[in-house]
């Protein structure tokens, strides 16, 4: 079965396009299954005055949920779309994850470590981060999180578990 259940568009920040479009792209490459999957609105840190282009904002969230289940009904027939998301493992913030997740009906939900802290591991901007620090205890601090948000029961995917190699 040709699937893809990690996508990312335009409300993210980070990529480009319209849910729709993926969803004709998906079609197009003969796609069984497409699940859309934007980035949870960041949670611990001031979306405002961190680094741009990270997250959906958290006023999108409703409005994400809405078209990505009309486009769900409208494609239903020619492609399997599930509703999903990938949302952040913050330690210490699983409460409000939960709180934030649960109002919507998720198809699936991925859990993904990009930050350790207020550190974004993943983002170029932030590669001053690794200075002074042991690589060795980076990875460790990163593998210990992984480990945690599989744990947390929060998602039913882990995202990515190698992303600390960017």
């Amino acid at each position: 079965m040709h699937i893809d259940y990690h996508t990312h568009h335009e409300r993210c920040g980070h990529a480009v396009g319209k849910l729709e479009e993926y969803v004709q792209r998906g079609i197009e490459l003969g796609l069984q299954q497409l699940g859309l999957s934007d980035h949870l609105p960041l949670i611990h840190v001031d979306p405002a005055s961190y680094y741009p282009e990270m997250a959906m904002p958290m006023a999108e969230l409703p409005r994400y949920v809405e078209e990505c289940l009309t486009l769900k009904e409208r494609y239903r027939g020619v492609i399997d779309l599930r509703v999903g998301l990938e949302a952040d493992y913050i330690e210490g913030y699983e409460e409000q994850i939960r709180e934030i997740l649960s109002p919507y009906p998720w198809d699936y939900l991925i859990g993904s470590v990009h930050f350790l802290g207020e550190w974004d591991i993943t983002d170029h901007r932030q590669v001053h981060g690794w200075e002074g620090k042991d690589a060795l205890e980076v990875y460790r601090l990163y593998y210990d999180a992984v480990k945690k948000s599989a744990l947390s029961g929060l998602y039913d995917i882990i995202g990515h578990m190698d992303v600390i190699k960017r």
